[in-house]
C-alpha cells in the first residue's frame, strides 16, 4: 500500500553519486544507439538527488540531475503531474512511496517515446545504509538493471 508521506531518511539532505553498474546493459536493452547510451551513461555517474518539504503539508520539491544540470519539481505522493523531463521533453510523472521505497515513474508525453511508461526509478536505503536508484527493464524474457549508489554530499 502506498503511503500518504515520506519518511525523514529521505528529506532534506542531498545525495551524489558515487557509482553506478548496468547503465550501458539497460540502455542498450531500451534499444539506445551506441553513441547516446555512451554518452549519457558517461553523463549520468554524476547523479544527484533531494527531497525537501514544502510550505503547504503534503507538497515536496525533489532535485534531480548531474552536477551542472538538475531538474526540480514540486509533487504530493499519489498525484500526477506534467513537467519537462531530461530529454527535454513532456513526461507525466507519478511518486508515490511503497515498501521503504520513494518510486519515480514517468510516461512520455513528446518525442519518438510518446506513450512509453516503462521508466521506473525505485529510491531506497539498502540494509547497509546506501542510498540506491534501481531500475529494471525486460523485454523479450531478457532483463537488465541499471543501480546508482549515492552519498551524502
Amino acid at each position: 500500500m502506498s503511503s500518504q508521506t515520506i519518511p525523514n531518511q529521505f528529506l532534506n539532505k542531498g545525495f551524489v553519486e558515487v557509482s553506478a553498474t548496468g547503465c550501458d546493459e539497460y540502455m542498450t536493452l531500451k534499444g539506445m544507439p551506441w553513441l547516446i547510451r555512451k554518452l549519457v551513461c558517461r553523463t549520468l555517474t554524476k547523479g544527484y538527488f533531494k527531497v525537501t518539504t514544502g510550505d503547504v503539508e503534503g507538497v515536496y520539491k525533489i532535485e534531480l540531475g548531474i552536477s551542472k544540470d538538475r531538474n526540480s519539481y514540486s509533487f504530493r505522493l499519489n498525484e500526477s503531474f506534467e513537467d519537462i523531463g531530461y530529454d527535454k521533453k513532456k513526461h507525466k510523472f507519478f511518486f508515490t512511496f511503497e515498501n521503504d521505497r520513494l518510486i519515480e515513474r514517468h510516461s512520455h508525453l513528446e518525442g519518438d517515446r510518446v506513450g512509453d511508461s516503462d521508466d521506473v526509478f525505485y529510491w531506497y536505503f539498502d540494509s547497509e545504509g546506501t542510498f540506491i536508484c534501481e531500475c529494471t527493464f525486460e523485454k523479450d524474457g531478457v532483463s537488465k538493471t541499471w543501480i546508482r549508489k549515492f552519498k551524502p554530499e
